[in-house]
């Protein structure tokens, strides 16, 4: 099954394209009277947020081979810029921060600084292409004559809106449009692009190591996602928790924002269990390194959950139907080496693309709230006999 056009889209489309029409006299003016001072043959862009950039990273392979004897740049969000530096064949990085449409004087100077720059090629791989919004928005601030991108997911952008944004490339890689998980996209554009033998394989990020803040085993548990409907309840979270082996620190991981619910699991949870919450007070490095040298991971279908996969650390992910098999889970010949399990709810109204026909249950969307604590204390089990060599 695959998503037609959401009626979301078409109806917001009235408002954004007033404030693109009003943006794009700005950029006009932004882009005039831009000295060219550098010349650099690939820009990449990759606005993708931290998940969806970590399992991106797998193609890093292919444009080094593509463009082996060219200097490669990438523009990228400022949240994963120590990650964008760090990968081999990326010589210079664009970091571009998030609300740039109500930060006026930055988005003025950030236009016209990435104007010095002469590309010869600018290469835009996303497929879930949003109208006036992420890449659709940075390749028309790009200095190049020429501009690849991808045809885009029907889910995200209107036909004819989508006929009237090709025209700024100059070169659509085709794509089958099928309902696939988000390396073989990766992989179908890359072969596109003219690297016919490309496979593709779960990221990887060597150059990550284990961190030293803590020195005895732990396991990390992540209780946030994009969004809550998406979170399994922190109540099974807490009794998912009691089976994790008393010798085992319980790690809490996650931005600022979901402190509330790391203390909450903590009220929850056993006395005799050992938690360490440190919610908020990691940078996005710390927090790779702290799930480098985890035993074992639990999270829900979040950035955390594909960063472990990256670091090939064994762990549960808790998913929804909205997007199933496009990003979790991964595809099952990949994942051979180490044991990543997959707890679900399986329902037939799978594959909706978060268009929930259902009424959320405690806040979250039906098939994600209606995962069994069973499952999970089955699934990590499996992990602690399998991996640890530990019987519950």
């Amino acid at each position: 099954m695959y998503c037609k056009e959401t009626t979301r889209i078409t109806k917001t489309f009235k408002v954004e394209k007033f404030l693109h029409f009003c943006f794009s006299i700005f950029d006009f003016f932004a882009k005039l009277s831009v000295k060219t001072k550098y010349k650099y043959d690939i820009l990449l862009i990759r606005l993708d947020a931290i998940g969806d950039f970590v399992i991106w990273t797998d193609t890093i392979r292919a444009y080094k081979e593509l463009y082996s004897n060219q200097k490669i740049a990438i523009l990228c969000q400022q949240s994963v810029k120590e990650i964008a530096e760090k990968l081999d064949g990326i010589s210079l990085v664009f970091p571009l921060e998030n609300h740039i449409q109500k930060r006026i004087w930055y988005r003025w100077k950030f236009i016209r600084n990435l104007r010095k720059y002469k590309f010869t090629k600018v290469i835009s791989s996303t497929y879930m292409r949003i109208p006036h919004k992420g890449a659709e928005l940075a390749v028309k601030w790009a200095n190049t004559e020429e501009i690849i991108g991808f045809d885009a997911d029907p889910a995200y952008i209107p036909k004819a809106v989508q006929k009237k944004a090709d025209k700024k490339y100059t070169k659509i890689i085709p794509s089958k449009r099928a309902w696939q998980h988000e390396l073989l996209q990766h992989q179908e554009f890359i072969r596109g692009l003219g690297l016919a033998h490309f496979e593709a394989d779960l990221p990887n990020l060597p150059f990550i190591k284990k961190t030293n803040l803590i020195n005895t085993p732990y396991c990390v548990i992540t209780l946030g996602a994009g969004t809550l409907k998406r979170a399994w309840s922190v109540e099974n979270f807490a009794e998912l928790a009691q089976i994790i082996p008393s010798d085992l620190t319980i790690v809490l991981n996650g931005h600022s924002s979901e402190n509330y619910l790391a203390e909450y699991f903590e009220k929850l949870i056993d006395k005799s269990k050992v938690v360490l919450n440190l919610v908020g007070n990691l940078s996005l490095w710390e927090s790779f390194e702290l799930i480098k040298g985890a035993e074992f991971t639990i999270n829900n279908e979040s950035s955390s959950a594909h960063i472990s996969i990256a670091l090939q650390i064994p762990g549960i992910i808790f998913c929804g139907g909205g997007h199933w098999k496009r990003f979790v889970p991964y595809p099952e010949n990949l994942l051979s080496s180490f044991r990543i399990k997959t707890v679900n709810k399986m329902m037939d109204c799978y594959y909706c693309n978060w268009q929930c026909k259902y009424p959320l249950v405690n806040g979250k969307w039906k098939c994600v709230a209606e995962i069994e604590v069973e499952n999970a204390k089955e699934a990590l089990r499996d992990i602690l006999n399998t991996q640890n060599n530990k019987t519950i």
